[in-house]
């Protein structure tokens, strides 16, 4: 029984990545500007007013209020040391995971922190607007203003160890260091427009997102970069994947972008508002994103848990062959009017049908090509299976 409940929770859990995504509730109605998690459970929202924290993987939020305004942007290197930067180039530092938070200002500056990147608990970059710039090898308490000879806003900064990183900005800015910017270099973004978000899945592949439906990909650490084509024009604010297949970009107007092919072709998908979506992230279960106006989505769905597949067997629901090209049969042990749904590899419901008998057989020779997903009700729970149509 334990491997049969393996396996049905690994489907439903595959499922979830393609689900539509839903609003959750939030205790607050401010602007959601940024989204960290520590670990699967425990993870942090940063907004004009508040922080927000949840210890259930983000189904259920608490919210705090905060003297500083606009939390920009987050950074844990480790389980219990944090930060945040926010308006008026504030930088606070937590050492006990998030339950309290030092000002830790880098100097005298009216300028708001927009981004933030701790390799280590104790070295870490924060960029922010009209090329502001700085550095900490000790944990916040010196640091180094880097003069950059830059007037236009970095939006955006991620290093992979205390000396390689990357840098981007308004007009298509991007700059490269390997030296803990002792110098940098200037990379090619084949763009002038902003460019406001960067994610890299490992060490070599990363995307950054920006104005225009801009997105851009990189497979060699960030020294070259490549237009993807989205299929818009809105601005994108955030970018976001799970592993080297399956992302998402969202920005303006509640625009979302769904990739299940590392970037190569992007579908529009419904994100369930129409507010700017600010950021996204994946926690290892499930996406998140935050939104202005207090909007709060997930494509988490509890249609299906663990307790409701205790009681299901494996030949509850079956059908074969798998793949198929033509024809897939349907073996239910208990006779019952059951509806089928087959949803698309980007959760999007392509065909419906009902079934009478303990045994059916449906035809799939309308569909392309491709994954898909066999959605069926069983004693009350809701299963959905993979399926391959070749």
């Amino acid at each position: 029984m334990k491997h049969v409940l393996t396996i049905l929770f690994s489907s439903v859990l595959l499922f979830t990545s393609y689900s539509q995504w839903n609003q959750i509730t939030s205790p607050y109605n401010g602007n959601l500007n940024t989204i960290e998690f520590i670990d699967q459970n425990i993870g942090y929202i940063g907004g004009n007013t508040a922080i927000m924290k949840t210890l259930d993987g983000g189904i259920s939020w608490t919210s705090t209020s905060i003297a500083d305004f606009s939390i920009n942007c987050f950074s844990f290197p480790s389980s219990t040391t944090g930060y945040y930067g926010a308006n008026n180039n504030i930088v606070r530092k937590t050492t006990n995971g998030g339950t309290t938070w030092a000002l830790q200002n880098p100097n005298l500056s009216p300028y708001g922190v927009l981004a933030m990147s701790f390799p280590t608990v104790n070295d870490g970059y924060v960029v922010g607007q009209v090329g502001t710039l700085r550095k900490t090898t000790n944990g916040g308490t010196t640091w180094i203003t880097v003069n950059t000879g830059i007037t236009q806003d970095f939006n955006g900064v991620h290093f992979f160890d205390a000396n390689v990183g990357l840098f981007i900005g308004d007009n298509g800015l991007i700059k490269r260091t390997s030296n803990g910017i002792t110098s940098w270099s200037t990379v090619s973004s084949g763009t002038s427009n902003n460019l406001e978000d960067i994610f890299f899945i490992d060490n070599s592949t990363g995307f950054i997102v920006g104005e225009g439906g801009t997105i851009l990909k990189t497979t060699n650490a960030g020294v070259n970069w490549t237009a993807q084509t989205s299929g818009t024009n809105q601005w994108l604010y955030a970018v976001c994947f799970k592993d080297a297949l399956e992302g998402y970009a969202g920005g303006i107007n509640g625009i979302m972008l769904h990739t299940v092919d590392g970037g190569t072709s992007w579908q529009a998908v419904s994100s369930s508002i129409p507010t700017t979506i600010q950021d996204i992230k994946y926690n290892g279960s499930f996406f998140i994103g935050t939104a202005t106006q207090g909007r709060l989505i997930s494509t988490y769905s509890a249609t299906t848990s663990v307790d409701n597949l205790s009681s299901l067997e494996e030949n509850d629901f079956v059908f074969f062959p798998n793949p198929t090209s033509k024809n897939v049969t349907l073996v239910f042990q208990e006779l019952s009017n059951h509806n089928i749904k087959f949803y698309s590899s980007y959760g999007t419901l392509v065909k419906s049908i009902d079934v009478f008998e303990e045994k059916s057989i449906i035809s799939v020779e309308d569909l392309p090509n491709g994954i898909y997903f066999i959605e069926a009700t069983v004693k009350n729970s809701i299963i959905r299976k993979k399926i391959v149509i070749q």
